[in-house]
């Protein structure tokens, strides 16, 4: 989750930076630990890095970002696979390997057009009647996954100003009158690569 250019540190999501002794950044730190994660009794970093891979700096972020954890029972964030340097000093914090996480990538072409059993329609969400709906399929999809935290509608709000949002890629399955299911898209340019994510996919 990168900032965003109007992002402010909260009660909701303390953050520090790492100053070197000529005063130049070296290192941020900042946990999100909103309503749905301290409902999770858990903390998402948002930020945790240091210019500089060592001990002593990730220390000095993590000593501070500790001091806003009452009530949690741990806090998390995530690393890519190539960055041991990285995770061979959280790991010397004390964080340990809880899960994975893989991205799968397909070519576009070759791709049909969908059809659906009867009854059924993909739908544009309609904002400011759907939000709860697309939640609660969410919620009930993901529940006891491990990581999922509760969504709440004002969600909606975070990501319409993501970089990479797509309105006309929030999509809801509907049964007749009911929604039964919900998928998004959004955009991410990786490595001068133009992608498009599939993302939320519940049912």
């Amino acid at each position: 989750f990168p900032p965003l250019d109007d992002y402010k540190p909260s009660s909701d999501e303390p953050a520090y930076i790492l100053l070197d002794e000529a005063g130049n950044i070296t290192g941020a730190a900042s946990l999100m630990i909103q309503r749905e994660y301290r409902e999770a009794l858990t903390g998402r970093f948002r930020m945790f890095h240091s210019v500089f891979k060592e001990y002593e700096n990730y220390k000095l972020l993590l000593d501070k970002i500790l001091l806003h954890t009452s009530g949690l029972n741990d806090i998390y964030c995530f690393v890519d696979e190539t960055f041991t340097d990285t995770r061979n000093v959280w790991e010397s914090l004390g964080f340990g390997i809880k899960r994975y996480s893989w991205v799968l990538k397909r070519e576009t072409e070759n791709y049909t057009s969908p059809a659906f059993p009867d009854g059924f329609l993909l739908k544009q969400l309609t904002t400011g009647r759907d939000e709860q709906a697309w939640c609660d399929i969410i919620n009930e999809s993901f529940a006891g996954i491990t990581g999922h935290v509760h969504l709440y509608p004002s969600k909606f709000d975070v990501w319409r100003k993501q970089p990479g949002h797509i309105e006309e890629g929030l999509k809801m399955l509907w049964h007749r009158d009911k929604p039964v299911g919900t998928i998004a898209l959004t955009k991410e340019n990786e490595n001068g690569e133009d992608m498009i994510f599939i993302e939320a996919v519940g049912l």
